[in-house]
């Protein structure tokens, strides 16, 4: 259940991220490279779809790591329990 929520909620950071990526994301160079250039608009287009092609693999490996850290994040702890088991002698009913 709660993987679920975390996924919805990161496909929902992700679709507004990409669907502000258009307007905010473009660094003051390419702005610059915009103002100077004869055909904006294409330029623009172009700029923006290499900002998210850029920004596509980035969401992926932190994501991954992201689903790392969740799967492992009781390991630790899980370890020491187990050691501690084998640990400690047998129940004297045992």
């Amino acid at each position: 259940m709660r993987f679920g929520r975390f996924a919805n909620l990161s496909l929902s950071s992700a679709a507004i991220l990409v669907t502000a990526a258009t307007q905010v994301i473009a660094c003051p160079m390419c702005k610059a490279n915009l103002a100077n250039a004869e055909n904006s608009a294409e330029v623009a287009t172009t700029i923006n779809t290499a900002i998210l092609i850029l920004l596509a693999p980035t969401l992926v490996m932190i994501g991954g790591l992201v689903k790392l850290v969740f799967k492992y994040r009781h390991y630790q702890n899980d370890e020491q329990y187990r050691a501690r088991e084998q640990a400690a002698p047998p129940a004297e009913g045992d």
